[in-house]
């Protein structure tokens, strides 16, 4: 079983040798702030509601958790562009 939403698919399987069952959600971002915020609320909604499930979220979030991690040319970054990642990751943890 397979789902797809704006800027991911979620992959549903079971492991063949314990038979549990996991959800891959397979991720890509949108680089602007506003679209991105929208994906961190429905992808926190979506993995709260799925409880103790094994869940494994990878990709490419477009998103660092702090100012350390980024290379850019872009300039500085403000606080703003980090908050909203780093609050999605406390929430689904």
């Amino acid at each position: 079983m397979s789902c797809r939403g704006d800027h991911f698919l979620m992959i549903h399987g079971r492991f063949i040798k314990s038979n549990e069952e996991f959800y891959l959600f397979n991720v890509h971002a949108p680089c602007d702030r506003i679209p991105k915020q929208a994906l961190w609320t429905s992808l926190s909604s979506r993995l709260l509601s799925m409880g103790s499930l094994n869940v494994c979220l990878c990709g490419d979030f477009n998103s660092v958790r702090s100012a350390d991690e980024r290379r850019s040319v872009r300039g500085t970054q403000t606080l703003d562009e980090f908050a909203p990642f780093n609050e999605f990751i406390d929430e689904c943890v």
